[in-house]
């Protein structure tokens, strides 16, 4: 029995012991340990904190990536846009200068046939007219006729002067 009271009084005062926060040496160890485990604790939020920003930094460069590839693509846009714009102006100049040319040919064909027939001149007496125009031979030579050549100073005159004011010089 003194057996078992010893170890209930052992018991007891181990218990006390645990129980009372054991003795004083233990205090300069759980200091060493809060120390510890309170930078443990500020590294691990500094961490957590980088991690944070690593995050942060990488979705700010995913918008400007992003981003970058929306300028990239409305320059292109505009590039094309301008290039479209060019042609399309230059396909109606084109036209115009068509019309134009048109315009002039049918005139000169109204104004040719009208000529031709007031002065009572034949095609071939036309394309002879304006070839020695062309070469500067008009003087040389004259229209063809039932008779023949015809020469004289205002041989062409009557021609000329309907399909384009030309003054003879002589």
């Amino acid at each position: 029995m003194i057996n078992k009271s010893i170890k209930v009084f052992v018991l007891f005062i181990i218990s006390f012991n645990v129980l009372s926060g054991g003795d004083n040496r233990d205090e300069a160890y759980y200091a060493n340990l809060d120390a510890e485990l309170a930078a443990f604790e500020a590294q691990v939020a500094a961490e957590s904190a980088a991690q944070e920003m690593m995050a942060e930094i990488e979705t700010e460069m995913a918008r400007q990536a992003a981003l970058d590839a929306f300028l990239q693509k409305l320059a292109d846009d505009k590039a094309a846009a301008a290039a479209s714009t060019a042609a399309y102006q230059a396909s109606l100049e084109v036209e115009e200068v068509i019309e134009e040319v048109i315009e002039e040919v049918i005139e000169e064909v109204i104004v040719n046939e009208t000529c031709k027939t007031a002065s009572n001149l034949s095609d071939s007496n036309v394309a002879l007219f304006k070839s020695a125009l062309a070469d500067g031979t008009l003087f040389n030579v004259g229209p063809q006729s039932s008779n023949g050549t015809e020469f004289g100073a205002n041989r062409w005159d009557a021609y000329a002067n309907c399909v384009s004011n030309y003054v003879n010089p002589f």
